[in-house]
């Protein structure tokens, strides 16, 4: 009993085989991403805008159903901002640090780069409306944030206003991004030292040790599109990816409140698509 079912179970799956239709497709488009996850007090996830662009294979089973494996280019991410209590660290000529607090607004834009491998089933509702659902890995290859921080600190005679550039792979702990050329002076309050520092930070700039890169390598989405056909090839199409794991790395993710307290808690992409593309 157990070799007749097995064999008809490879009869089967020859036959879907043999009678299925291979086609190609390619895609591109705008995405309209944002974080969703656990905020701070004065924190708030917005959105920002990437796009996408991709090949389709399809694996046609029947006239309403099949398979179909895409590798897609596709640009997600957020805006951050923050509005509250927040330090710097800044360093005297002998390169002491000294920690300047204050009500604080930050700006802040992530741009990730992934190449997704999503997989995902298709159905034709009708002959010109298809449903599809599916998963979505996908691999980090680039991620900058762009912005800017404003500090005002009792302890410094003025305000402080300094250009938040990250590269999330590249920066190292305790050092400036390359784009710092300029310098300005600062004076404090208390002593009337005046301080030259960086006009820009880095991602780790703040941080004492390499904790690694903020954001994961390796992602998972669940992915639900709908496709309307103008034409046999020709369509329009509209999906929905909702993150399954948490795409920043807990040891490298630090409080904007407390700037030395790391941060337990699971941010996950939330990803609008819309599409053009075409089916061969």
């Amino acid at each position: 009993m157990k070799n007749f079912i097995i064999s008809t179970l490879l009869i089967f799956c020859f036959s879907m085989t043999a009678f299925a239709q291979t086609s190609f497709g390619f895609r591109t488009g705008l995405n309209f991403n944002t974080f969703l996850g656990e905020l701070e007090e004065g924190e708030a996830f917005g959105t920002n805008t990437g796009f996408h662009i991709g090949l389709a294979f399809n694996q046609q089973f029947t006239d309403i159903w099949g398979v179909r494996a895409e590798l897609v280019y596709s640009q997600k991410g957020a805006s951050n901002t923050y509005d509250g209590i927040s330090s710097v660290v800044l360093r005297d000529r002998n390169d002491r640090p000294i920690t300047h607090s204050g009500m604080a607004d930050i700006d802040l834009s992530v741009t990730n780069t992934y190449v997704d491998l999503p997989l995902s089933g298709y159905g034709r509702v009708t002959n010109w409306l298809e449903v599809s659902v599916g998963v979505v890995p996908g691999f980090l290859v680039a991620s900058r944030g762009t912005g800017e921080l404003a500090l005002d600190a009792s302890s410094l005679n003025e305000g402080l206003a300094l250009t938040l550039d990250h590269n999330y792979y590249r920066d190292n702990a305790g050092e400036v991004p390359e784009s710092a050329e300029e310098l300005i002076t600062v004076k404090e309050r208390a002593t009337a030292k005046e301080l030259t520092i960086p006009s820009a930070l880095g991602a780790y700039t703040f941080q004492e040790a390499d904790n690694g890169s903020l954001y994961n390598v390796f992602n998972l989405d669940a992915v639900f599109g709908l496709s309307v056909f103008v034409n046999k090839g020709l369509f329009i199409g509209g999906r929905v990816q909702y993150g399954l794991l948490d795409v920043t790395n807990n040891d490298a993710d630090f409080s904007f409140g407390d700037i030395t307290a790391s941060r337990a808690d699971k941010d996950v992409n939330l990803v609008f698509q819309g599409s053009v593309g075409f089916n061969f």
